[in-house]
């Protein structure tokens, strides 16, 4: 693995340290650059810092100190000075998407308990329909606002300039984008910030002589960390987009050295490039050049700004870094998978299929994706080898076309007497190409179907006829296989499949029992409590387990259709259809008569509790040394008193454990069993009251 180098960063403790040690640091360096008039015009460190403390005194003398306060707006330098003024000790600070609908802003500002509003008077209609009685604060009032302040600050007035901050209160709160449900409120101290720029700082280096062109929303933490916060921390210029439309020419107007974005804006930039490129017939002359860089780069020789500076040139001339992150990236990088050339020849200049089974905004569950990223891997061991594999093998599977086959059903006769099989032809094998199984399962499949082999047949023609030497075999039908840790986890995630009502198989569809994040937990969990334990690779119910689950009298409490239930309730709650109340005491009442039922219960009903047995593999070594003959040790006369407590154990223990088995005295259909307190029938449940206490 590459190691990189650690850039030196200053220690700050909160947002205000920053701020003050920027500002005296670069006091007469532009922070900001901001289109007016036609014109980009600056704003210095001294001149930020001035408006943050004069806006910040009036807002404490508004009454705003210590209140929440919402910031929506376009990126611009109001939007910049609000976020600074409220999170450098006057309150918190709460940055809220532009472009969500009214209601889901005042649904922010109602679980948020938000005081005021500063906000962009281009969204001005949207920001008055909130209900919430809020103060209401105008990015064109800032600047009056701001000499307001200062004109106290002259007077004598520090209640802001004085104010103390406590790096592990929340300072923010962010709203999550919704696309699982409601928005969700995460909260953020200054010590989450700092550590987050400090860290950052030490691995890409960024400084005052760098030029960033901010074109992603403020509001996300992404843009705001890395684009605002980052910048004013190393005492670079942060230079505002006027919009998508017009990267191109801003980036001409300001001459970026770095622009943070997502892969979707590098590849249509990328695809302009060579749209332009091609529209001049000189693909092949750039083609060659690209090549004749790539040779020269490997001699230690970079060539790219001689021979590409027409295109440098259009990203403003010095532009040394672009930033990407929150996406996938362009399957470009399958060329960089330089071990599956074979496999990626064949999507080379096609167009990508892009399935609806894996391209599905609409159904985002999980907010993550494990991909290859272009980068060969060096020095692996077997183990991660593998690991790679399987992820860069699925990844360019995606893209290959479907696999194409027929169904075909052979009816063959003997003697009058048709026999009848039915398979799979393969007809294309597509994506089956990629895990070398173009005319059989991959393993994959196999542990999805729970082990069962698919039956492909060879290629038949429709009336084909002829003379058949059949095999004959001797087979016995099989209980269904137990479970895998694997085909657990599958199990638990197609939960919706045992379900018999439509409605709550299609509650279950989407996320089924747990979540990716938690169903290895709740296996780990039945490990530790020795409700399941392990043969091999199988999963076994213990007598713990079993008879935990036959005292439960509630069916639907051992049933995958409450799971269902719940997730359909809380599926109506996000749409509001249902309310959360009603929801919660519907839980307290089934969890009351759930308690009831089991404390009037008297069928003297138990659970056996076992000690785990050990894994095959951990206590093998103890047992075979158990094993093994021992040398008898000296013998010594035992104490009389040791004897006599031995003897009378094992007189009375000997014919009680001889009960365990034997058949029941009283109804002599089950067998004895032992519990805590007595002996018992097998048949209890079935109406037996043999017990025999323990003497």
């Amino acid at each position: 693995m590459k190691k990189y180098k650690n850039y030196e960063v200053r220690p700050i403790e909160n947002l205000k340290e920053m701020l003050y040690t920027s500002a005296a640091t670069w006091p007469e360096k532009n922070a900001f650059l901001e289109k007016r008039d036609g014109v980009y015009e600056g704003i210095t460190f001294n001149q930020y810092l001035l408006d943050v403390e004069g806006l910040g005194t009036e807002l404490c003398a508004r009454g705003l100190l210590g209140k929440r306060v919402i910031v929506t707006g376009e990126n611009c330098y109001a939007w910049a000075l609000a976020y600074m003024t409220v999170i450098c000790g006057l309150g918190v600070v709460i940055p809220v998407d532009k472009e969500i609908p009214p209601e889901e802003i005042a649904n922010i500002a109602n679980v948020s308990e938000a005081d005021a509003v500063i906000y962009s008077a281009k969204y001005e209609d949207k920001i008055k329909k909130i209900e919430k009685p809020l103060d209401f604060i105008c990015f064109d009032e800032l600047s009056g606002l701001c000499a307001a302040g200062r004109e106290k600050i002259n007077a004598g007035d520090r209640t802001y300039l004085d104010l103390e901050i406590d790096k592990n209160e929340m300072a923010s709160l962010i709203f999550t984008s919704g696309t699982t449900g409601v928005s969700k409120g995460v909260m953020l101290s200054h010590h989450n910030i700092t550590f987050n720029l400090t860290e950052m700082c030490q691995m890409i280096y960024i400084g005052p002589e760098d030029t960033f062109l901010s074109v992603l929303p403020l509001h996300h933490a992404y843009e705001c960390t890395c684009g605002f916060l980052c910048q004013i921390y190393r005492g670079s210029t942060i230079a505002y987009c006027e919009g998508l439309r017009y990267i191109m020419k801003n980036m001409k107007e300001v001459h970026p050295t770095m622009i943070l974005c997502v892969p979707l804006l590098i590849e249509t930039m990328y695809h302009k490039i060579w749209a332009n490129i091609r529209k001049n017939g000189m693909e092949k002359m750039v083609k060659k050049a690209l090549a004749a860089s790539n040779a020269s780069r490997k001699i230690g020789i970079d060539l790219r700004k001689k021979l590409f500076s027409e295109i440098h040139e259009t990203f403003g001339g010095k532009l040394r870094m672009m930033i990407a992150g929150g996406a996938a990236v362009d399957p470009d990088i399958l060329k960089g998978l330089r071990d599956y050339q074979a496999l990626t020849a064949p999507l080379d200049g096609a167009t990508l299929p892009k399935s609806k089974k894996v391209f599905d905004n609409s159904k985002v569950t999980d907010h993550h994706a494990i991909i290859p990223t272009g980068q060969p891997p060096q020095n692996l061991t077997d183990m991660e080898r593998r690991v790679f594999d399987l992820i860069a093998r699925r990844f360019i599977a995606v893209f290959y076309p479907d696999c194409l086959f027929a169904t075909t059903t052979v009816i063959g006769e003997v003697e009058q007497i048709e026999f009848k099989v039915s398979g799979k032809q393969i007809l294309e094998p597509g994506w089956r190409v990629v895990f070398g199984t173009p005319s059989a399962q991959s393993q994959e499949e196999k542990e999805e179907k729970g082990g069962e082999e698919e039956n492909v047949l060879p290629a038949f023609v429709v009336g084909e006829s002829g003379p058949h030497l059949p095999d004959l075999y001797e087979k016995w039908t099989q209980p269904p296989r137990p479970y895998t840790e694997a085909t657990l986890l599958r199990a638990m995630e197609t939960a919706g499949k045992l379900v018999d009502n439509d409605e709550l198989r299609d509650a279950l569809k989407e996320n089924g029992i747990g979540r990716p994040s938690t169903r290895a937990a709740i296996i780990e969990t039945l490990f530790k409590r020795n409700y399941i334990r392990k043969e091999k690779k199988n999963l076994i119910a213990t007598p713990t387990g079993v008879e935990l689950i036959q005292i439960i009298h509630e069916e639907l409490l051992k049933s995958a259709e409450l799971t269902g239930i719940w997730e359909k309730k809380l599926r109506e709650i996000e749409k509001r259809t249902y309310n959360a109340g009603q929801f919660l005491e519907e839980l307290k009442q089934m969890v009351s008569e759930i308690v009831m039922s089991v404390l009037s219960d008297n069928s003297n009903r138990h659970i056996t509790i076992q000690a785990p047995v050990p894994e095959k593999g951990k206590g093998e070594k103890a047992a075979a040394a158990s094993d093994k003959p021992k040398k008898e040790p000296k013998k010594r006369a035992p104490r009389k008193s040791a004897t006599k407590k031995t003897e009378q154990a094992a007189g009375e223990n000997q014919p009680a454990d001889a009960l365990v088995g034997q058949p029941c005295p009283l109804c002599g259909k089950g067998t004895v069993i032992k519990g805590k307190t007595a002996y018992g029938c097998s048949e209890w449940k079935s109406g037996c009251t043999f017990r025999k206490p323990f003497e």
